[in-house]
């Protein structure tokens, strides 16, 4: 029996979250990330439709951003008890510091109980200034490697490209210690991580499963609606039938809008 269950889990991508002050980067940060992945002459480019999630390959091993409008949809999610990412991206403006909704992310990711990794940004601008960063980060109980501490640091600039690739493979480095699995023998469940009602489709939710896996035509639930998976779409509005655990999914099929941070099953 034993082997059995070690025989159905598998390794999952981790699901990244990227928090921080307003204006510090974050969206500018996510686009370059995306950039990357698209620049590479794949056809079409990337979609325009804003999905909630996307997913990048490096090196073989695939990462799913939340790309969600920042603190106050993490926080719903988290309220509902969802555990929605594996690793937390702090980006702090190494110009500014720490600043009010830096201390609220820190909060959220110590509530959360993930991982964090600092991204200090705009290290291009003249009046950088990452060791400043660095001691404030301190006095809020977030100790990076450089000081001791456990928390890996990364200067970036969305700008100009620096130290985006080195973010990436931080997250998959700590995504390795994490050794996140997940059990696809198992009926699927997982997070809604945006739901909205679409005019041509109707209910429209954006869910990442975290165990078990999606197929078309399952019946599914949430506290708040019932629903049948009529179609499913990846990140890029491509139509699929299966969505595996950490892999962003479009769902249609729902009676009504679900709620962000629900649990589905």
């Amino acid at each position: 029996m034993e082997t059995k269950i070690k025989e159905n889990l598998t390794t999952r991508p981790p699901v990244v979250v990227i928090l921080g002050h307003i204006d510090h980067g974050k969206t500018s940060l996510l686009s370059s990330i995306r950039k990357l992945e698209f620049t590479a002459g794949k056809p079409g480019g990337f979609i325009t439709q804003h999905i909630g999630a996307f997913e990048i390959e490096k090196g073989g091993k695939k990462i799913t951003f939340i790309d969600t409008p920042g603190h106050e949809a993490f926080s719903q999610m988290r309220s509902r008890g969802a555990k929605v990412a594996d690793i937390a991206i702090l980006v702090v403006d190494s110009t500014q510091g720490v600043q009010a909704q830096t201390k609220e992310a820190i909060e959220h990711i110590k509530k959360a109980g993930i991982p964090p990794i600092v991204a200090i940004n705009k290290i291009d601008l003249p009046s950088a200034n990452p060791e400043k960063v660095k001691k404030e980060l301190q006095k809020e109980g977030v100790l990076v490697e450089d000081f001791g501490g456990k928390v890996p640091v990364v200067k970036t600039s969305a700008k100009t490209g620096q130290g985006i690739e080195e973010l990436l493979e931080l997250i998959l480095l700590v995504a390795e210690m994490e050794n996140l699995k997940a059990d696809i023998s198992k009926l699927a469940s997982g997070v809604i991580i945006e739901a909205y009602l679409d005019s041509k489709r109707g209910p429209t939710a954006t869910l990442i499963p975290n165990e078990g896996v999606l197929k078309l035509g399952e019946t599914i639930s949430t506290p708040s609606t019932l629903g049948k998976a009529k179609n499913l779409e990846d990140f890029q509005g491509k139509r699929i039938v299966i969505a595996f655990p950490s892999q962003p999914v479009i769902l249609i099929g729902f009676e009504k809008v679900p709620k962000v941070g629900e649990i589905f099953k």
